[in-house]
Parts: C-alpha cells; structure tokens; sequence
C-alpha cells in the first residue's frame, strides 16, 4: 500500500486567490472536510494493517512448524 505524507487538492474556481486565502485562513469547508476525510482514511488504513497483522499471526499459529 502506498502511503504519501502530503496531500494536493484542485479546486476549480474562477476565484482562485480568495479560495486560496481561505484555505490558509481556515475558512474553507470543503477543504476542512477533505482533510476529515483523509485522517479518517488513514486510521482505517491503520485498522486495517493491523487486522492483517492479526490474521497472519492466527494462520502461522495454526500451522506450526510451516514458516
């Protein structure tokens, strides 16, 4: 899984300096609820891992001496 530490939005609009203002002045809503999203995308990717982690730790368990 690849996993990038920085995110790039396109935003159409004819405004582009005021979004842009905006987004620095934390008054956009829908960049405020991008960044929710990828925060929730990254803890269910967190969850995820680790239920893979579980489930490899379950099948080597029930298989001894296959490793």
């Amino acid at each position: 899984m690849v996993q990038t530490e920085y995110i790039t939005f396109i935003i159409p609009s004819k405004q582009k300096f005021s979004q842009q203002q905006a987004v620095k002045d934390a008054r956009s809503p829908m960049y405020n609820r991008l960044i929710e999203v990828h925060e929730d995308l990254k803890g269910i990717d967190s969850k995820l891992q680790d239920l893979s982690d579980r489930l490899d730790e379950l099948e080597k368990n029930q298989r001894p001496g296959k490793e």
